[in-house]
């Protein structure tokens, strides 16, 4: 399993029900599904940068017929969507909780995981960004917010 590099601390108050403080994580997991695939999509890794876009071949890194392909392609962006289903496999596994609280687990579909894991190696594109970090911070604290006007 890919893990995902940093994980994000969402200061709920003590007295949200523990199934609401669930469903803000959820929210907050779905929001960074969201975000992940967005910028992978824009051709920005974990960095928040351009992904370095390799030349067929380079280093061995793709197969022949990979490489005929992309030949034929535009390739100045690195997007990591040349069929996206590698990115589209990109889920909100599950919401756990923990001992401190509760998680959201990212993950990416069986199918995908060997060809993400090698993108993950060539450039890293798979976890929380920083700028996708501020994003869920900024959906979980407008769930929280909307949460407690109605209570």
């Amino acid at each position: 399993m890919i893990k995902i590099p940093r994980n994000i601390q969402l200061p709920i108050p003590e007295e949200l029900s523990p199934d609401t403080a669930l469903a803000i994580v959820e929210v907050a997991g779905s929001t960074g599904v969201a975000a992940i695939k967005t910028r992978t999509r824009a051709g920005r890794g974990i960095d928040d940068n351009k992904i370095p876009s390799k030349t067929p071949n380079e280093q061995g890194t793709y197969s022949k017929a990979y490489s005929d392909k992309r030949a034929d392609r535009r390739v100045d962006i690195r997007d990591l969507t040349w069929t996206g289903a590698m990115v589209q496999g990109v889920i909100l596994d599950r919401i756990e909780t923990t001992q401190t609280g509760a998680r959201a687990v990212i993950t990416v579909t069986n199918d995908q995981k060997e060809k993400a894991a090698f993108n993950q190696v060539m450039s890293p594109w798979f976890g929380i960004s920083p700028q996708d970090e501020q994003a869920i911070l900024a959906v979980a604290e407008a769930e929280l917010q909307k949460l407690l006007s109605q209570a």
